[in-house]
């Protein structure tokens, strides 16, 4: 259970591999409480999902090239480019 901030959205997807609930909103928390202690069926399948997702699109490989990509891009800026 999570709220839509930082990168949250980039791993969880809402009812695939966790749960999304509206920032502030302690009764959409209570709510997502509820519903996933009545289906722990449900919460393994989440977990195993965003395990997978993590161990498959986070590795230290994919964000090294990503970072480097980056990188790379910035020097080929034009300085007047930079603010």
């Amino acid at each position: 259970i999570a709220t839509p901030v930082g990168g949250v959205l980039d791993v969880l997807n809402d009812g695939v591999n966790g749960k999304i609930i509206p920032i502030n909103n302690a009764d959409a928390l209570v709510k997502a409480i509820e519903e996933l202690m009545q289906n722990s069926e449900q919460v393994s399948r989440m977990a195993q999902l965003a395990r997978s997702k993590i161990e498959t699109e986070f590795t230290l490989k994919r964000e090294l090239n990503t970072n480097l990509r980056i990188y790379q891009t910035l020097l080929q800026l034009d300085d007047s480019k930079i603010p």
